[in-house]
């Protein structure tokens, strides 16, 4: 045997180490995050279903071969299991980017049927093996090979993948996603796919759960990074980042023919709402006001932020104000469209205001206090006409 031959098992268990060490961490900084949502619970369940797979694999390096009692039977149960919790770690995927696009556990419980099937499939092409040795089969000698219909294991992982990736990129869904969202959800499933790849045409390597543990380490970064950046109700930037985005942007020379707005939009009767129905109202009111404002930026690279209670702020290019208006108009026909669909007693009104980026407000500074007057000349216009129109009543 060469020096090459008796180092691979070695340097095979380090990676799986690796990978598990990664996996660990992972969970201990989640853990003290807390397993409270539904999003939280089941990116420890995609961190677990990893960390099994990563055992399983080195169980299977390390039972290949072997000829003691009992070795057979032992190394049949541990193909078992790993190929038939292969997939596990794709299902959880998928969920996790279902609650991530459309927020809605009764949605997920929905589709749970549906999404358990291709894992019931496996499982019993898998189970099946142990006679058929259609997936996988273990010879007299305790040595593993891989059955004609491997191919099809390896399928219903990437089928999961490719759902996933069609939640992620189709439109209309149910909640806008950012370019930079859905960037990164993509991102996840690139490092599985190429440890797959890898796997299916190099017979022997096995990269896949290193892979797939760094890209649970990758969307672990960045939700601590949208932790610390974005604000917890409405996952809209929180005034942090927007101060670190504006002092950069406002620096930037506009593309050609574009002009820098800062539009300022503040909820309509927002402390009504809180006061007469609650403040678990007055949440769903800025959610919904954050989804209108998602959707009506969804073809522009917009910053969005949640400044302050019922304040929001997009930083946007535009050619004109007439774009801006025209802006403000398919913000107002988005959330009108919510509110139709809402249960709640009542409608998310808004008024919005915006300054430009030039020789009259040469900063920041200047620009959002400019915006913001032209928001409450247009809030006091508002309250003017609703007054106007109680007192006719």
């Amino acid at each position: 045997m060469s020096m090459a031959q008796r180092l691979y098992p070695v340097l095979y268990l380090e990676v799986n180490a690796i990978g598990l060490l990664i996996l660990i961490i992972v969970a201990i900084g989640q853990g003290r995050s807390g397993l409270s949502s539904v999003r939280e619970r089941l990116f420890y369940k995609l961190v677990s279903a990893c960390a099994l797979m990563l055992v399983l694999d080195s169980l299977m390096l390390l039972l290949d071969g072997c000829t003691f009692s009992g070795a057979r039977l032992l190394f049949y149960a541990v193909c078992t299991a790993y190929y038939v919790f292969t997939p596990l770690s794709a299902y959880f995927w998928l969920r996790y980017c279902d609650f991530h696009i459309y927020a809605d556990a009764e949605r997920l419980r929905r589709w749970q049927g549906a999404y358990l099937a291709p894992f019931i499939l496996n499982a019993a092409l898998c189970i099946s093996s142990v006679w058929t040795g259609w997936i996988f089969s273990v010879d007299a000698a305790n040595v593993y090979h891989r059955g004609r219909l491997f191919a099809l294991h390896a399928v219903v992982s990437l089928t999961y993948l490719l759902f996933a990736l069609s939640l992620i990129w189709r439109r209309p869904a149910s909640r806008q996603l950012t370019r930079t969202e859905r960037i990164d959800l993509t991102l996840f499933m690139l490092p599985p796919v190429i440890g797959i790849v890898v796997q299916w045409l190099l017979y022997g390597v096995t990269i896949l759960w290193v892979m797939v543990a760094i890209a649970i380490l990758f969307v672990y970064i960045n939700v601590q990074n949208e932790q610390i950046f974005s604000d917890p109700l409405t996952g809209l930037n929180n005034r942090r980042r927007f101060s670190q985005y504006l002092g950069l942007r406002a620096q930037s020379v506009p593309g050609e023919g574009q002009r820098l707005f800062a539009l300022m939009v503040d909820l309509d009767r927002f402390k009504h709402i809180n006061d007469t129905y609650g403040h678990a109202a007055g949440d769903r009111a800025l959610m919904r006001m954050a989804e209108a404002l998602k959707c009506a930026c969804a073809e522009h690279n917009d910053f969005l932020a949640r400044i302050g209670g019922d304040e929001f702020v997009l930083l946007c290019q535009r050619e004109s104000e007439d774009e801006m208006r025209e802006t403000v108009a398919r913000l107002r026909s988005h959330l009108e469209a919510l509110n139709r669909l809402s249960n709640d007693p009542f409608d998310v009104a808004f008024s919005a205001g915006w300054a430009e980026f030039g020789h009259a407000h040469t900063t920041a500074e200047a620009v959002l206090a400019a915006a913001d007057r032209h928001m409450y000349n247009v809030k006091s216009a508002h309250e003017s006409a609703r007054g106007s129109h109680n007192q006719a009543i």
